[in-house]
């Protein structure tokens, strides 16, 4: 009988310190074996009122505020109080809170996972429906992240600066553009943007194209004939007849008789 005595003792000594370990553990602390603790107590005697009390503290700290609020909820079942029915105002607004920001987290990554993110899709609609500079740095600040629709924005950033005046800049825009979409070659502007221009004929002057003949040419070219002079273009003038002294006349004039007897002429 004493060594059955002494084991009961013994077996109630453990249960009294286990209950008092349990007891000092449970604190409201925000950590699993506080927590454990107290929900062993509460196992025990769902009655424990401060076991209840410290293991809501505790969820609380770890913001598990749904598992609060159900220990609250059992609380009251069991008995009315009013420091349990604020604890269980206070856990509720907690758990919406947390329930709204829960919602709002997944609604923001799932605008992220399917169009890079809500300043992705501003920076579109800017790009798209403003003007000026600040359509063009919309358009800018979509093309560092880039997408499916970089063509579409290309060609809207060659528009705007098109629109701007800036040609060469609209051009690069415009061949980005229809690298990425070939069917917009065919758009008649861009078209007409991005062809090459028609150099202008040459035209050579007289004197250049004589310089630049080839010395073969240069050589078998005839110099002109030199121009007449005016004295050689004036007519001649008629031989200057001089007067024949009378003496002379009828000498010659006998000469002409004579000859003329002798050779059988009559006069």
């Amino acid at each position: 009988m004493a060594v059955v005595r002494i084991f009961v003792a013994g077996i109630i000594a453990s249960l009294l310190m286990s209950a008092s370990a349990q007891a000092s553990a449970c604190n409201g602390k925000p950590d699993s074996a506080a927590l454990a603790a107290c929900i062993n107590r509460l196992n025990a005697n769902p009655q424990d009122r401060d076991a209840r009390t410290l293991a809501v503290t505790t969820l609380m700290g770890m913001e598990r505020y749904q598992e609060a609020i159900t220990l609250l909820e059992e609380g009251l079942a069991l008995a009315p109080d009013d420091d349990m029915e604020e604890r269980l105002v206070v856990a509720k607004n907690l758990r919406e809170e947390q329930l709204y920001m829960e919602k709002y987290q997944a609604r923001i990554s799932s605008a992220t996972a399917q169009a890079g993110g809500t300043s992705v899709q501003l920076n579109k609609i800017r790009c798209m429906t403003l003007q000026g500079d600040r359509a063009l740095q919309a358009c800018d600040d979509w093309l560092k992240i880039g997408g499916p629709e970089e063509a579409t924005i290309q060609k809207r950033k060659g528009d705007l600066l098109l629109a701007a005046g800036n040609r060469s800049a609209a051009a690069a825009a415009f061949r980005k553009a229809v690298a990425l979409d070939p069917a917009l070659s065919r758009n008649a502007e861009i078209a007409g943007l991005l062809q090459p221009p028609v150099a202008p004929a040459r035209t050579v002057s007289t004197p250049q194209r004589s310089a630049q003949q080839k010395p073969s040419q240069q050589s078998s070219i005839r110099a002109p004939a030199p121009a007449r002079t005016v004295a050689a273009a004036l007519p001649k003038p008629a031989p200057v007849q001089r007067e024949v002294p009378k003496q002379a006349q009828v000498a010659a004039a006998k000469t002409y008789s004579n000859a003329a007897i002798s050779s059988g002429v009559t006069f």
